[in-house]
């Protein structure tokens, strides 16, 4: 028998390939958007047919898994986008993520018995209300699945494996939107049919994800050593640390004011009406947000590549484009969005929301600064300067809570967004200075696009102005040409992956 035999075709294939950078992006923020759409069709839905208080309800309890899912799992799956592909070279990846997801899963399950056990006592932290146990007992339930989700989900994204990971939250979506919405128009449910529907969602991910790489771990994980292996706890516990600390005080700043609000509300109002009334106000800018973390997420694997190679030049090129395009991006969707706001709340949404309607030109202020302050902060993960992310957040964190205590006694919803405003402002501009000091080299136009957003304080033709002005200026030095080429690249490289001949690199 020949030892070169070829493989038989009904063999199954053996490795997956990763995508290149631009072809990675684009797919994925394709299926994103789509994703997206999904989703905020779903969150319209709700909107239209939940009152204020049970959206509110439904709020709360989606904040506090976002708070927790990624508490529980002490921060390591945020490692996998800096240490897989350095793990890869060292020949010892296979071990890395064995060890992480044994760890991730006993402390899940500690969290989620903790948390039903005691749910009356969260029930009061949550909702400033004793009497939701049942509904913070689902969320019990929903925690181990969110958190097994966003191990796989982060996995599947440090491998470059952008394609399949957006295919698994797409249906992700579908799933999510089904059980939802089957359960508040057929069964009457409130916020625990929601809580229903986002676990169900997330558990595709978790399974299907979870599937694939069982079946292709073996191959999918072997690379030749290329350099000296290191200890595994010993590298990354410093980064996981900082990691776990900034994704606690990063999502105590995405919570803060709902929780605040909560408790601290006048008493002339509802607590759980106004979360209501702020969360359809975010529905838009949320998407915003996503997008911005997404595309965040995606190229931290490639710019951590140009890190690991020394290639600085590259590095700071590709921070800069993301960084300028980012904010036009951002920007010009924030207008899309308020030239239709009206026949969005007064129309699909019944009129329901007319503070959240209010409030709209802040809440996607801020989403574009909190998108920006993403990317800029790529730039830090890079540099292994994980604490000097944690340290922006706390600095916004800190202006959040001090505003918030002032202005949501006197002004209620209005001003929950006025405090989170100011300290996502003050968050993107630490991380711009931070950056700088760890050798980022920020071009002109990047010192001063990120204030593009305000413009969108003053309405959509405003803004629109000011759009137009900062693109003439871009255009004179020369960076909407650059735009074009790289939209025209990246337009190749997807036609030339429809037609299976795009460059690839094995896993």
């Amino acid at each position: 028998m020949s030892g070169d035999a070829e493989k038989s075709p009904s063999q199954p294939e053996s490795r997956l390939r990763a995508d290149s950078l631009l072809v990675g992006v684009a797919a994925i923020l394709f299926v994103t958007v789509f994703q997206r759409g999904i989703g905020f069709a779903r969150n319209l839905l709700l909107c239209r047919y939940l009152d204020d208080t049970e959206l509110g309800r439904w709020s709360l309890a989606l904040s506090a898994l976002m708070f927790l899912a990624p508490l529980v799992v002490l921060g390591l799956p945020g490692t996998f986008g800096r240490y897989v592909e350095a793990f890869r070279r060292e020949g010892q990846l296979r071990r890395f993520i064995w060890q992480t997801a044994a760890i991730c899963l006993a402390v899940g399950m500690t969290a989620a018995l903790a948390l039903w056990l005691f749910r009356g006592h969260a029930s009061y932290l949550l909702f400033n209300d004793a009497t939701y146990g049942d509904l913070v007992a689902v969320v019990a339930g929903a925690l181990l699945v969110v958190a097994a989700a966003n191990f796989v989900s982060e996995l599947l994204m440090a491998l470059c494996l952008g394609r399949l990971l957006s295919v698994l939250q797409l249906a992700s979506s579908f799933t999510f939107a089904a059980v939802a919405l089957g359960g508040v128009a057929w069964f009457d449910g409130g916020a625990e049919a929601v809580v229903w529907g986002y676990a169900s969602g997330s558990a595709v991910v978790a399974l299907v994800g979870g599937y694939v790489l069982a079946r292709y771990g073996r191959t999918m994980f072997e690379e030749a050593v290329q350099r000296r292996p290191r200890r595994i706890w010993r590298a990354i516990v410093p980064f996981a640390w900082w990691m776990w600390v900034t994704n606690l005080v990063a999502n105590l700043y995405e919570s803060i004011d709902r929780l605040m609000l909560v408790h601290w509300a006048p008493s002339s109002g509802t607590p759980d009406a106004l979360v209501g009334q702020y969360h359809a106000a975010l529905v838009v800018p949320a998407m915003l947000v996503a997008v911005a973390g997404m595309l965040a997420g995606v190229l931290l694997p490639y710019l951590s590549a140009d890190w690991e190679e020394g290639d600085g030049e590259r590095l700071a090129e590709r921070m800069n484009q993301t960084v300028r395009w980012g904010a036009v991006g951002l920007t010009a969707a924030g207008i899309a969005v308020l030239a239709g706001s009206g026949w969005l709340f007064d129309g699909l949404l019944r009129g329901k929301y007319d503070q959240g309607l209010a409030i709209l030109p802040w809440t996607l202020a801020y989403a574009a600064w909190f998108g920006l302050m993403l990317l800029v902060q790529n730039y830090l993960w890079c540099a292994e300067k994980a604490g000097r992310i944690a340290a922006a957040l706390v600095a916004g964190l800190v202006v959040n809570v001090a505003v918030n205590a002032w202005s949501i006694p006197r002004w209620g919803v209005q001003g929950a967004v006025l405090a989170t405003s100011l300290s996502v402002v003050t968050c993107l501009v630490i991380s711009f200075w931070l950056a700088t000091r760890a050798g980022m080299r920020w071009d002109r136009a990047s010192t001063w696009i990120w204030g593009l957003p305000a413009s969108l304080l003053g309405g959509p033709l405003a803004a629109s102005a000011v759009l137009l002005a900062a693109l003439w200026c871009l255009y004179r030095r020369g960076a909407l040409a650059e735009a074009i080429e790289m939209a025209g690249r990246c337009r190749s490289l997807v036609a030339a992956r429809l037609g299976l001949d795009s460059p690839q690199r094995p896993l």
